[in-house]
């Protein structure tokens, strides 16, 4: 997938159609799916047509990869991981870009039974991405197409993952399609979504229970969902919410949907204001034990500490009785901490968060920070800065994992171990005060896919799983892959 971008807006009675648009190109070497917003501010628009693109490569390096032993040494001595582990990986299921789909943005989720579920934005019998089961066997693990999206009314190009209900249904958000004409999105609409649900005897049966139909009511839905004991649905979308003169966008919304007798019921929790609150939150809702939820935005703030522009925020959102929800602010970008949070939260028992920056930082290469309850407030940890050039990998996008013993898994998109690796698998251990790192695998694009742009998840043996969304030297269409220690 190739994006352009274009810092100028439209006029202010002007079509959508060519102002949020996108050219897909499912097989482009060097990493088809990596989004990076390198000094972008949060008013930069995807368009498919300007000639205008970002001034770095897919992959996030920037000049020569020449450096003098010197510079080299330093780099290692401040920002290198505290080890690494030998961990052995599987490829589960490699993508052909065709019927078995292509290009996984999401990564997995188990079911009770050991089956692994998720989404590839491309792919699929009408080329607009499948929803797929992979299934263990003596004979290795099996994939089985759920869905292949139509990119009409049933959506398309699902670039979010999924989430499974006690009954078995799957949900998920499908980034296109809904053949909504009221904002004349393209292609064939601004979003929706969608749940699946097993027929007795075989097979799943795809229904929309909502298109994003309005500005107002927020469209563009890249995330997948947050599902709670109730069965209510939690997301986000990029664009709409609180509109301005002149700008028909937005800058983004957190929603819920939740299950009726009337049907699916869908409510706006907060619009963003591009203000101290923050702006285009990329990633989904965490829910807490409390019902609370916390979303990351990745522009906003009230810091211009990222090359001029905002650095991003994190906020809490609360339920009240009288029906409204509370939106304050759990932490505000600087620029040194880190800036551009693209991955969702993550939270452990204790109720601490942590998240990841896709840039800043010390090398302007991201950061993974953690977020501890004090008092009324919060407390910002810096646990990891990511190298320019590091053998840790660099500019983490995927959403963080934590075990009961406190650990914390993620991945970078990018670099790791060699500059001809990318992208890594790493460990994050607390050791008293400070925090260990461990990657526990680079991935080399020649055999084992490259860049990891979603993050893991774990198994009860302690064995990871997540997918890699490209393969710039075999079919270019990412694959799942599992990580034994």
């Amino acid at each position: 997938m190739r994006f352009f971008v274009t810092d100028s807006k439209p006029a202010p009675n002007a079509s959508l159609s060519g102002y949020i648009r996108f050219c897909v190109q499912l097989k482009l070497a060097k990493g088809a799916l990596i989004i990076r917003f390198p000094e972008l501010d949060s008013r930069t628009r995807f368009q498919g047509d300007n000639p205008m693109r970002l001034n770095k490569s897919c992959h996030g390096r920037q000049g020569s990869n020449i450096l003098i032993a010197a510079t080299i040494t330093l780099m290692l001595t401040l920002f290198a991981p505290n080890s690494y582990a030998q961990y052995t990986e599987t490829i589960l299921h490699g993508f052909s870009g065709t019927s078995d789909g292509g290009n996984p943005w999401a990564g997995v989720i188990f079911d009770a039974a050991g089956n692994l579920y998720g989404t590839t934005a491309g792919g699929g019998a009408n080329q607009g991405g499948t929803v797929y089961e992979l299934s263990p066997s003596a004979s290795g693990w099996l994939e089985t197409i759920l869905y292949s999206f139509k990119q009409k009314s049933d959506g398309g190009d699902p670039l979010g993952g999924l989430v499974l209900d006690s009954s078995g249904n799957l949900y998920g958000t499908a980034y296109m399609g809904g053949e909504n004409k009221t904002l004349n999105c393209q292609p064939n609409g601004c979003g929706a979504i969608y749940k699946l649900s097993p027929v007795e005897g075989g097979g799943w049966t795809e229904s929309v229970i909502h298109t994003f139909s309005t500005a107002a009511g927020g469209f563009g839905p890249v995330s997948g969902l947050t599902i709670d004991t109730a069965g209510n649905l939690y997301g986000t979308t990029i664009y709409g919410g609180q509109l301005y003169s002149g700008d028909p966008i937005g800058y983004g919304l957190v929603y819920e949907l939740s299950p009726s007798s009337a049907g699916w019921k869908y409510k706006i929790l907060h619009a963003f204001s591009n203000g101290v609150d923050g702006s285009i939150p990329y990633a989904g809702v965490t829910l807490d034990a409390a019902g609370n939820l916390y979303a990351a935005a990745m522009f906003g703030g009230n810091s211009r500490s990222c090359s001029g522009n905002s650095c991003g925020t994190i906020v809490k959102l609360s339920p009240t009785s009288s029906g409204p929800w509370n939106t304050s602010l759990v932490h505000n970008f600087v620029g040194k901490d880190g800036g551009n949070p693209y991955g969702g939260l993550a939270i452990d028992a204790a109720g601490n968060l942590y998240a990841t920056t896709e840039n800043y930082g010390a090398e302007n290469a991201g950061t993974v920070v953690e977020f501890s309850p004090s008092g009324s407030g919060w407390k910002e940890s810096l646990l990891y800065t990511f190298s320019g050039q590091g053998t840790a990998g660099i500019h983490p996008q995927g959403k963080l994992t934590t075990d009961s013993g406190g650990n914390v898994y993620g991945t970078t998109t990018s670099d790791g171990g060699t500059f001809d690796a990318e992208g890594t698998v790493f460990e994050l251990s607390p050791s008293g005060s400070a925090w260990n790192l461990t990657v526990l695998h680079s991935f080399d694009p020649v055999s084992e896919g490259a860049y990891p742009i979603s993050g893991v998840i774990l198994d009860s043996s302690g064995n990871l799983y997540g997918t890699t969304s490209s393969d710039p030297s075999g079919s270019g269409a990412g694959n799942v892959y599992e990580l034994t220690p």
